[in-house]
């Protein structure tokens, strides 16, 4: 079969893609980076897709193509439309597409539990692209997934591997009593395959499957398996308290924090569970955590991971802490202060109080970006290079500095290996 897997760069699609090449099928992947989709996987063609666009690359991506899968599905932010755009408008252009295309099926990869969620934007826009594509003439399997694993990670599961590395304690959301059904990745991945080729029932022509693990766990014993899994001993969990749960929910919406964002924190009261009678796997086995653990043993890069995806707001907030200091320290710098650090005709020259407040608006600007999340190679390249700036200029007017007792040019090296360490792990992808 030819197939297309929208969102087949990201952390499910990239699964389906890697099971749909080992069964010989002819993989198509619709992404927003195709870069990265050519990189991961070289000999597919990749063509960019951006939710909300009614685009023609939509149409080309399905040209021939007898099946689509569609594994896009997003958070979302406040006063943003990224979760309408990605659940409903694609839904619709996607719909649309296969129309003119004649692609015949449409496989959606969805979530449990959308229902008793729909104060939820995420549960509420999901249940709705849910509904255009149960009314809409195209062959579609629905299925509903519970919390995806794998060896790998990205977004709740990264946040899994962030929390284990937690040392001694963890403080959970509900004492990490919420219900999941955990699936692994491969496991959904085969149902995908199977439901490519599934009969529908004879009088419809959707079908809407609940594909869940073998077992129910809570969030807690989830995370106990995974220290195991990663050769870290068992900790003690404590609740953590709903008022600052929601806190970092309102945080974790501009500020990386450890996957929490207030989407998350709208579905923390429900299990993500459904009773054995309406577990529907279209016929194949899954496999328990402690089963893919066991055959899939981890390895140093794994627990690096755990460990610096804990560390890295940490990082990043004592960055911002630092160009917050220093920016503010401009604005109250006096020139008697600037005579004691630099030569005397430079420091009254009548240019040194607007050099003084243009570097501080410049490290004022880096903590504000920091602390918004808007992080990007640029960014942290940018300031390695200010750094460096600072360092040249002020070992030419003021060389004594780096004598200074309490080492005021030498910590320079400590921030730009802060920064570097950050260029490398702020990239969630």
């Amino acid at each position: 079969m030819k197939i297309c897997v929208l969102g087949g760069a990201g952390f499910i699609g990239s699964h389906i893609v890697s099971a749909l090449i080992k069964n010989n099928h002819q993989v198509i992947i619709g992404c927003r980076d195709t870069e990265r989709a050519k990189s991961i996987f070289p000999n597919i063609q990749a063509i960019k897709i951006i939710a909300g666009a009614s685009d023609q690359n939509l149409i080309n991506a399905l040209q021939e193509c007898d099946v689509v899968i569609n594994t896009i599905g997003v958070l979302g932010k406040p006063g943003t439309s990224i979760a309408n755009d990605a659940h409903i408008g694609l839904v619709q252009e996607l719909i649309k597409a296969c129309q003119q295309t004649n692609t015949k099926r449409i496989i959606h990869i969805s979530a449990l539990s959308l229902e008793e969620n729909l104060t939820s934007e995420y549960a509420d826009t999901k249940l709705k692209g849910e509904q255009i594509l149960c009314n809409s003439s195209i062959e579609t399997i629905i299925l509903r997934a519970s919390f995806v694993y794998s060896t790998g990670s990205y977004g709740g599961s990264s946040a899994l591997r962030g929390l284990c590395a937690m040392p001694f304690i963890a403080f959970l959301p509900n004492g990490g009593k919420q219900k999941f059904q955990p699936l692994w990745a491969y496991d959904l991945a085969k149902v995908v395959l199977q439901a490519c080729r599934s009969p529908l029932p004879a009088d419809k022509n959707y079908q809407i499957a609940h594909v869940v693990g073998p077992e129910t766990l809570g969030f807690g014993e989830i995370m106990q398996k995974t220290r195991r899994w990663l050769g870290m001993k068992s900790c003690k969990i404590f609740e953590m308290p709903m008022f600052a749960v929601k806190l970092m929910g309102r945080i974790g919406d501009y500020f990386p924090l450890w996957g929490f964002s207030a989407g998350v924190v709208s579905q923390l009261n429900t299990d993500f569970i459904v009773p054995e009678d309406k577990v529907n796997t279209l016929g194949i086995t899954m496999r328990s955590m402690d089963q893919v653990y066991h055959t899939h043993p981890s390895f140093v890069q794994d627990r690096w991971h755990s460990k610096l995806f804990l560390a890295r707001p940490i990082l990043a907030l004592f960055l911002a802490i630092i160009w917050l200091g220093s920016g503010i320290a401009g604005f109250f710098t006096s020139t008697e202060t600037l005579k004691t650090i630099l030569p005397s005709f430079l420091a009254t020259s009548s240019i040194s109080p607007f050099l003084v407040y243009l570097c501080s608006v410049i490290d004022l600007y880096f903590a504000g970006m920091i602390l918004l999340g808007k992080w990007s190679n640029k960014l942290w390249l940018s300031q390695i290079a200010l750094v460096v700036v600072y360092t040249i200029g002020l070992t030419i007017f003021a060389p004594v500095l780096w004598l200074d007792l309490l080492g005021s040019l030498l910590k320079n090296f400590a921030v730009i290996g802060l920064i570097t360490t950050m260029l490398f792990i702020a990239d969630d992808r």
